[in-house]
């Protein structure tokens, strides 16, 4: 896969600069890394760009991500809601948690 990396930096400098918070764009192919660049600033105040090894604090967002994959897995039969977490991570310490299914009610 060729990637055109100047028609890349002319749209990401549209949208980010050394005066905006920015991001780490990796492109891979076949398990191979074809494109790998930051844009714009990783603390603006301090004048820390961004590059393409920058760790992003990304805080809870990864949960509806999980939630939904687990979701699609138990759609195929893959899984059940009240598996032991041990029927996929054999190591994972026992009594951690009160078994298979968590509720979360957010009201």
């Amino acid at each position: 896969m060729k990637v055109d990396e100047k028609a890349i930096e002319e749209i990401a400098g549209e949208y980010f600069s050394s005066k905006t918070p920015g991001m780490a764009l990796l492109i891979g192919q076949r398990g191979e890394v074809v494109y790998k660049k930051g844009f714009g600033m990783a603390d603006i105040e301090k004048g820390i760009p961004i590059d393409a090894d920058t760790a992003f604090i990304i805080a809870s967002i990864t949960k509806q991500f999980t939630a939904m994959a687990v979701m699609m897995l138990k759609e195929k039969g893959l899984l059940d809601y009240d598996d032991a977490i041990g029927r996929f991570f054999p190591d994972f310490p026992r009594g951690f948690g009160v078994g298979g299914r968590q509720h979360n009610i957010y009201r």
